[in-house]
């Protein structure tokens, strides 16, 4: 058994180069850029709350739109898009369009040239340096987020998400990945969202969240 424990980080170490290589070879097939170890940029918000920038591995990332069900009258929204990975997924995929809010102005020049050069793009795209906590998420029916941020920030942009919803009369569906416990209790405080359910990634250690919310 201990020889077992002792291989433990050796196989982890294999596997983490593998999912490396894996998405840096998918960046490449897509004529894009989007590992996190290529991007050593500074990040934050007005709210001082934002976290470090990390894609999802590729392997998930199709597992983490499908339960959004993107449709051609679909406008996502990435709340701290990054270098766009979930945005290039989108785009490649049925979204009407896709659209980037992120703080750090080096990672929205990646991500606009990322979506410009993507192969295979099929949505219309826009990516908006800003604080997320002030962006008006006009047209929003699909919201994602990657844990970019605390509670403060989270709160400002399920207010502005209410208010959309309230004034186009449509629900705005969520996709939350790795949900702290202080953001779920943002989340679970406001009476305008409902969850719908948790889906659990194979090899992922951070499931994603659903939810609806209703202006």
């Amino acid at each position: 058994m201990k020889r077992v424990d002792d291989m433990k980080p050796l196989i982890k170490n294999i596997l983490k180069k593998a999912r490396l290589a894996h998405d840096r070879w998918l960046d490449r097939r897509y004529g894009i850029v989007t590992d996190s170890n290529m991007h050593e940029v500074p990040v934050g918000t007005v709210n001082d709350d934002s976290q470090p920038y990390m894609p999802p591995p590729w392997a998930h990332v199709g597992i983490i739109l499908r339960a959004l069900d993107l449709g051609p009258d679909d406008v996502l929204v990435d709340y701290g898009c990054g270098a766009g990975r979930i945005l290039c997924a989108a785009a490649r995929g049925d979204a009407g369009k896709v659209v980037g809010v992120e703080f750090s102005a080096p990672l929205v020049a990646i991500a606009r040239r990322n979506l410009e050069n993507l192969k295979g793009r099929r949505a219309e795209w826009s990516v908006h340096e800003g604080d997320a906590a002030e962006f008006d998420p006009e047209g929003c029916t699909v919201a994602f987020y990657f844990n970019p941020f605390g509670p403060d920030t989270l709160a400002s942009t399920l207010g502005r998400l209410e208010a959309v919803s309230k004034r186009e009369g449509r629900d705005v569906r969520i996709g939350y990945l790795h949900l702290t416990e202080e953001n779920a209790r943002v989340l679970e405080a406001r009476p305008s969202v409902t969850p719908v359910r948790v889906v659990h990634t194979p090899g992922f250690r951070h499931p994603v969240h659903y939810f609806t919310l209703r202006g």
